[in-house]
């Protein structure tokens, strides 16, 4: 009886995690980026969620599958710094294969809408979170400066 108690909670609990949405749109991409190879875009929705959760999720996905390492580790820094109360502009520095890194990280922040905004080296990556009635939709463009 308890292990079927246990099983169902579990169960419960995966069934909430919420699923973030990703829609790829080749006419955002093409708006964003235009002929750039060395520039992505994308937009994500997340359904019922406040902007701080749609900002905590959104960077677990990137830390969970990473399209590169150093991506992850930046993630990490930044949602261990959590979402700040207002706009903030932060420096730390990311060491990776015995190389350190410099990241300059600027939250823009305000009532329904938040920016997150990291450059290291070469490469500049934006995501704009923006509070809908239904959920939060999740705007991300990376380019190489």
């Amino acid at each position: 009886m308890r292990k079927l108690i246990v099983l169902f909670g579990f169960l419960v609990f995966a069934y909430a995690q919420v699923a973030i949405e990703r829609e790829y749109d080749s006419a955002y991409q093409q708006e964003v980026c235009g002929n750039d190879y060395e520039c992505s875009a994308n937009k994500d929705f997340i359904p019922n969620v406040s902007i701080k959760e749609a900002f905590e999720q959104d960077l677990q996905k990137e830390i969970q599958f990473p399209k590169y390492e150093i991506r992850a580790l930046i993630y990490k820094k930044i949602l261990a710094l959590g979402m700040p109360k207002e706009s903030l502009n932060t420096t730390f520095v990311i060491t990776m294969d015995n190389q350190d890194y410099k990241v300059e990280v600027i939250f823009i922040k305000s009532k329904n809408k938040l920016i997150v905004t990291y450059t290291v080296e070469v490469e500049e990556s934006i995501k704009t979170y923006i509070k809908t009635p239904n959920g939060v939709e999740i705007f991300n463009h990376t380019s190489m400066l």
